[in-house]
């Protein structure tokens, strides 16, 4: 279970440690990363195009990230001594995400669709299916969530992605909506989109699914078997169980079933 996938510092560029249960790393792995990122883009885009203006277009969007980082290191601003979390949960969802628009753009191409409408479509399917997402959440939850919330506070708790609380059918209502304004617009059957992407949504489960164990919500019941899953204090499991579902020494919980990647 890793809540916090891994920590960017901005202290010690070249960092590779971990503390508790997470992993720090400096942030000059990210530069590197992305520097290399940005030559293969390059080097494809050239070799797509022979065009040196498009390449040399695309500069101004690589160069954000060392510009930012550059800002944040020379301002020292607050995020410069906590670092950049990147969460489990929602790495996981990108990955799902990407993965899913990937494959129906293919699977498209077989009817006759070029594949670029999937990724057009897909942005008209983010929003809906993030605002569906947290909004069956907070239907589910809204007692506790917002438990001595106030005024501007109550505003801010409603859009707390960063705390967790996504509903993956609430994602799918909310996503097929804008599927639906999305061929509307373009003069699309929407079932044939439908049917085109319905693998695709299983493939954004299963990462959705390994982003709950990464979190540690969605557990299972306990569990006495080899692969039983003894979720850290820190993870949401941990703090939702009564003494019960704790260890006598208070280092975990009990073995859980690992639900989440049952279904994943």
């Amino acid at each position: 279970m890793r809540k916090v996938l891994l920590r960017f510092l901005f202290d010690d560029l070249w960092q590779w440690r971990s503390e508790g249960n997470e992993l720090l790393v400096g942030i000059g792995y990210l530069l590197l990363v992305w520097l290399s990122v940005f030559v293969v883009s390059g080097i494809i885009t050239w070799h797509q195009t022979r065009n040196l203006k498009q390449v040399i277009s695309a500069i101004g969007f690589w160069l954000v990230v060392p510009v930012a980082i550059v800002a944040i290191r020379l301002l020292n601003l607050p995020v410069a001594q906590t670092g950049v979390p990147i969460f489990g949960y929602g790495f996981m969802m990108f990955v799902g995400f990407s993965s899913a628009a990937w494959l129906a753009s293919q699977r498209i191409q077989h009817v006759g669709v070029r594949g670029e409408v999937i990724w057009d479509m897909m942005m008209w399917a983010l929003i809906p299916g993030l605002i569906g997402a947290r909004l069956i959440y907070l239907l589910q939850n809204g007692a506790r969530v917002f438990a001595g919330k106030q005024g501007l506070d109550r505003i801010i708790t409603v859009f707390a992605l960063w705390d967790g609380g996504l509903v993956f059918y609430g994602s799918v209502f909310g996503g097929i909506i804008g599927v639906f304004l999305f061929c509307r617009r373009r003069r699309l059957s929407p079932w044939l989109l439908l049917d085109v992407i319905a693998p695709s949504m299983f493939i954004g489960e299963g990462f959705g699914r390994i982003g709950c164990f990464l979190y540690g919500c969605c557990w299972g019941r306990a569990c006495s078997l080899p692969w039983a899953v003894h979720f850290p204090p820190d993870s949401l499991s941990y703090n939702r169980l009564g003494p019960e579902g704790i260890l006598p020494d208070g280092s975990a919980t009990i073995g859980l079933h690992p639900t989440q990647l049952y279904s994943s």
